[in-house]
């Protein structure tokens, strides 16, 4: 895998002779978690399926529909090629049927008229799945309904009927064995009589079974495949630790926070910049003046201009005490010598 790129974080189930893997693609920032569905080696040595795959990649990649998994191209990673598409957390509609049995008349219609939107999509770019199974019909956390595994069927012709009559399968497994006079059963019936897409849609609608809402059917997923289930709860854990792996490494040193220097006698400050000074060297006596060179000057001691005010006040203060006090000692003296 392109480590320039790609982040692995966790393998997911493999979808026929397609390996896919959870990534973190490193391209976008925040990296974003999307999935690589590495080509088949059959089909990258074959040079007609290789060809079948980029022109179905390329097609797939314009197809736009909110029930749509986007393919975002073919690329190039850990020295193969694999398909590239959006991810989004959910489950598999076969990971909702196996743990939860067939869905009831409502939610299979919201799931069947989703997906019946999302192949004419496909079909009006000229593009056909091909592969449609409840595997690639993948259900969101809020009950939003996406097809996937476009653009992985190159082997074999695939055309619109294929699509329809896929889908119409797919009903009869979302339904089950519906019991006679039942909404389903009349769903399935309605299912199975449609020979294209159009009639298809308008065979559910005339079985008069309302779709459910993507509430409703968000509450289906959650009671039979809960957020903190194995394989989300894995998945989720994946996803974090790749992050933490790709996030910079924090400076393990606490910030010093920015003190004000503490106030000097008299309420004066020294200046912002108050490096630490160090104590100067002792002084040496000067050298003794070159035969017709002028003598150094002596070290002159610093001014008292150079203090600071509140310094000079502390001084005059001192001063004054001690000469008012050495003239009351004067005057004591002299009357007691009188």
């Amino acid at each position: 895998m392109n480590p320039e790129r790609f982040r692995l974080a966790a393998a997911l189930p493999s979808d026929g002779g397609w390996r896919l893997e959870l990534v973190l693609d490193r391209s976008e920032t925040p990296p974003r978690p999307v999935v690589l569905a590495r080509v088949p080696p059959e089909v990258a040595r074959d040079a007609r399926s290789l060809t079948a795959l980029l022109r179905g990649v390329e097609q797939a990649s314009r197809v736009e529909h909110a029930a749509i998994l986007p393919v975002l191209g073919l690329v190039e990673a850990g020295g193969g090629l694999a398909v590239l598409s959006d991810w989004r957390e959910g489950d598999s509609l076969r990971a909702l049927l196996d743990a939860g049995g067939a869905l009831p008349a409502p939610l299979a219609a919201r799931v069947l008229l989703e997906v019946a939107g999302a192949l004419r999509a496909i079909h009006a770019e000229g593009v056909t799945h091909g592969d449609l199974r409840a595997e690639h019909v993948h259900l969101t956390e809020d009950g939003g309904v996406l097809l996937g595994g476009l653009a992985r069927r190159v082997i074999g012709v695939a055309g619109v009927a294929v699509d329809a009559a896929a889908l119409a399968r797919l009903a009869t497994e979302c339904l089950g064995a519906a019991g006679e006079g039942s909404p389903a059963a009349a769903l399935a019936r309605a299912a199975q009589a449609a020979t294209s897409l159009g009639s298809f849609v308008e065979a559910l609608r005339e079985a008069g079974v309302e779709a459910a809402t993507a509430a409703e059917l968000a509450t289906r997923l959650r009671q039979h495949l809960p957020a903190d289930g194995a394989a989300r709860a894995a998945r989720r854990l994946a996803l974090s630790q790749a992050r933490q792996s790709l996030a910079p490494p924090a400076d393990d040193r606490p910030a010093r926070p920015a003190v004000s220097p503490p106030p000097l006698p008299g309420g004066a400050r020294p200046p912002a910049n108050t490096a630490p000074r160090t104590r100067p060297p002792p002084s040496r006596p000067a050298a003794a003046p070159r035969s017709g060179g002028a003598a150094s000057a002596p070290a002159r001691a610093e001014p008292l201009a150079t203090l600071a005010p509140a310094s000079m006040a502390e001084a005059r203060l001192v001063a004054a005490v001690g000469a008012g006090l050495a003239l009351v000692g004067l005057a004591v003296g002299y009357l007691l010598g009188r």
